[in-house]
């Protein structure tokens, strides 16, 4: 290992990150990096919290759904959600923009764009790919945290004074899962942001990813880096310390 190269690289990126506004992307004609850095950083946070909250609501809605049906129709459910969480993520992305040609040379219309060309902003069909295999590991968390609750003294009370299982499921036991499906959803996350990144390719994005694979340089690399690891940390550290203190106050 060459630890005088190393810390000369250590050296030159801190000197770097000192001076921000002096740092600047391109190779023919250099451009200042800040505020320009920031459109792309938006442009990827919109895709991000979109799929989040959209895979989300759908993984809850179908969870309280499945939860209502019998039992045989619970395990067929299951099943479907286990083969389809085995389909690679790549699959289904590449897929949707093939049904979207198919659809184009069928009907003459073009739902999505299927990608972006320089600064143009292409956010729907890449929300829909994210959102597919997300809702999917919500899903599966859900599922547990749901089956969990249900199996509570104060579940079981509730069902002693004859309250229907969908008024269980939708008033007393949602908070409580919701609460600590966004505690423990740091893994849900991470597995977006490594999506991201190949959604971002495939469709040439304006977001932050595409930009960062297209002006290569360490020091922008690890400033896209703070500037996208640093919040999310700070917020799910604020999240687990806010959580944690209404979890506990329920038990």
């Amino acid at each position: 290992m060459d630890l005088i190269g190393f810390w000369n690289t250590i050296v030159f990126l801190g000197g770097k990150l000192l001076q921000p506004d002096e740092i600047t992307y391109g190779f023919r004609d250099s451009r200042k990096l800040f505020p320009q850095i920031w459109i792309h950083y938006f442009e990827t946070m919109i895709v991000f919290l979109s799929a989040f909250l959209l895979s989300l609501l759908i993984a809850y809605l179908l969870v309280v759904w499945v939860l209502q049906r019998s039992h045989i129709k619970q395990k067929m459910w299951n099943g479907i959600f286990l083969t389809l969480e085995s389909i690679p993520d790549i699959l289904l992305i590449l897929s949707s923009q093939l049904l979207v040609v198919i659809m184009f040379q069928k009907t003459g219309f073009m739902p999505f764009k299927l990608a972006g060309l320089g600064e143009e902003r292409i956010r729907l069909l890449p929300i829909i790919c994210l959102t597919i295999p997300t809702t999917l590991l919500f899903i599966k968390l859900l599922l547990l945290r749901f089956k969990e609750e249900l199996e509570k003294d104060y579940s079981l009370f509730a069902k002693s004074k004859g309250l229907s299982l969908r008024h269980i499921l939708t008033h007393h036991i949602s908070r409580n899962v919701l609460l600590t499906t966004i505690y423990y959803a740091k893994t849900n996350i991470l597995f977006m942001l490594s999506n991201l990144y190949i959604i971002e390719w495939i469709f040439n994005t304006y977001g932050m990813f595409v930009f960062v694979k297209e002006n290569s340089k360490l020091e922008i690399f690890t400033v896209s880096l703070v500037i996208l690891y640093v919040p999310l940390f700070i917020l799910f550290r604020i999240l687990h310390t806010l959580l944690q203190n209404v979890i506990k106050e329920r038990v």
